[in-house]
């Protein structure tokens, strides 16, 4: 019997309902570290932290920072906490805005054996190449359709949430986004793999093809999803028609804009699927005050996260061979990334961690609806630096418990106004099933780190875009050089090139195979 009260005596003493964690609870409920070694053994976000020592959430938890902007949330926790998983020898994709970030961290990152990436929204002429139609392409031709179908589908997502969120009738950026997922799909089912970029895309929905697109959608299989799209769209009345495509152009405007942004998006430097094979730390570079591409980034944290949890899927164990941690700062200001809330849930089980950075719980709700409240759910560590938001400082009281004064009245651990007041650098933290407790996060400045230069970015090379010539391709399949699109189980365009093959073999009489000529025939053929 004194065994059952000891253990449950918690729940049967009601004086107190809440307190804050003692020094020893709090240290029993992480991995003590030195950051003045090397390499680590444990890496996590920090929930205690001097210059020298922290101890660190080891446990692959997603993790939410609330802080208004000149918190501190960059230099008193995101930098500290990439400089751990670096020396831990983690995977990482951060949002960087203004640069800070690769600043701070490459010159470590090198040092320590990183494959370093830096994607650079903000100027596109530096840094590595991605073309987002890459993987969607990859998977087209190796057989796996459905899921290619898939990742364009959230790609045109992705360019159409601007549109939704105002637009009051749905209808015109629905129709757009359609016509969109008709457009690539074509482009993965005609075109040569290094023509399946963007400006390949924004050729295509030009206003100058309205014409020859139209005609191309009538060579299409006639029951397939494409065709069937097209029809709904051409077939619709000239005004409506129009609108649509006005609404197209509109969301496709960031690639037409930007010569510079197009070669950025032509190809890519990169393999997406290594960031979870081996040590690799991607920068996506922002600026705060030009959201204009900042719906790429949302595309790039999607497919991120899609092919992770694809790769975590292959091996025996479920899980990445080196684990991955996304940093998502300024994640409110991304586009909404569909079905975040069931990738945050499934992710963590694939050695897959992320630590959102949001500066109100408006921003969240107004993005995330009803899923705000599943994200924060599963996020298991909460820090908090300082906002005036009245519903989240109630929130976070609220959450740290009640409390009964000497006189016996009840009242909150801490008030929201007492959460106004924490100094500069006090963070309140929720960590697991832990009491509440505040600690002092030291400024980045105040560690002891050796200061390594920053890894500059190479110039992006301006190179011969591939981009499809729609008339040509129509003469193509016109021609009987494509075969009618969509009429196989194989791609068009993958018939053609290995019928185009087996003639450069048979034609080859054993002196000069006609195949190496074919980069040179392809060219003729299918631009």
């Amino acid at each position: 019997m004194s065994k059952y009260t000891n253990k449950y005596e918690r729940y049967t003493n009601l004086h107190q309902e809440s307190r804050f964690a003692t020094p020893e609870e709090i240290r029993e409920s992480g991995k003590m570290i030195d950051l003045r070694e090397k390499c680590v053994r444990y890496g996590g976000i920090p929930l205690l932290c001097d210059t020298s020592r922290a101890l660190v959430d080891d446990a692959d938890h997603h993790s939410i920072i609330f802080g208004a902007t000149g918190s501190g949330k960059n230099r008193r926790l995101i930098l500290i906490y990439m400089i751990i998983l670096i020396k831990a020898a983690f995977s990482l994709i951060a949002i960087d805005v203004k640069g800070e970030l690769k600043k701070k961290t490459s010159g470590l990152a090198r040092q320590m054996g990183y494959n370093i990436v830096a994607l650079n929204f903000r100027d596109f002429k530096n840094g590595d190449c991605w073309n987002p139609l890459e993987e969607a392409c990859r998977l087209y031709h190796s057989g796996k359709q459905e899921e290619a179908f898939s990742s364009v589908a959230d790609f045109m997502s992705g360019l159409a949430a601007k549109q939704y969120e105002h637009c009051h009738d749905l209808f015109w950026p629905g129709m757009a986004e359609a016509q969109g997922k008709a457009t690539l799909q074509s482009l993965l089912e005609c075109v040569p793999e290094d023509m399946c970029n963007v400006a390949s895309f924004a050729e295509m929905c030009s206003e100058s093809n309205y014409e020859i697109m139209m005609q191309f959608s009538r060579m299409l299989s006639r029951t397939s999803p494409t065709a069937m799209s097209f029809r709904g769209i051409y077939s619709a009345a000239e005004k409506t028609r129009q609108s649509i495509e006005v609404t197209l152009y509109e969301m496709i405007k960031i690639f037409t804009d930007n010569r510079q942004l197009q070669q950025m998006l032509s190809k890519s430097t990169f393999d997406m699927h290594a960031i979870g094979r081996e040590k690799t730390i991607v920068y996506l570079e922002i600026a705060d005050e030009k959201p204009t591409y900042y719906s790429l980034v949302g595309m790039f944290v999607k497919q991120a996260y899609e092919i992770l949890i694809g790769e975590a899927q292959n091996q025996p164990d479920g899980k990445l061979d080196v684990p991955v941690a996304l940093v998502l700062d300024e994640f409110c200001n991304i586009p909404k990334i569909e079905n975040f809330s069931n990738i945050i849930a499934t992710s963590r089980s694939r050695n897959i961690c992320s630590t959102i950075v949001v500066q109100s719980n408006h921003q969240l709700e107004r993005l995330y609806g009803y899923d705000a409240d599943v994200i924060k759910g599963n996020c298991t560590n909460w820090f908090y630096l300082y906002s005036r938001e009245l519903s989240l400082l109630n929130e976070i009281s609220e959450l740290c418990g009640n409390i009964k004064t000497v006189d016996g009245e009840v009242r909150r651990l801490i008030s929201p106004s007492e959460l106004q007041r924490l100094k500069v650098g006090e963070t309140l933290v929720l960590h697991d099933r832990l009491y509440p407790y505040i600690t002092r996060m030291p400024d980045i400045s105040e560690y002891k780190f050796p200061a390594y230069p920053e890894v500059a970015s190479r110039p992006i090379e301006k190179t011969e875009i591939p981009v499809v010539d729609i008339r040509r391709l129509t003469a193509c399949i016109n021609e009987g050089l494509i075969p009618t699109p969509f009429a196989s189980d194989v791609p068009a365009i993958d018939i053609a090139m290995n019928k185009e093959q087996r003639v450069g073999h048979r034609e080859g009489d054993g002196r000069k195979a006609v195949k190496d000529e074919m980069p040179q025939r392809k060219q003729k053929r299918w631009i």
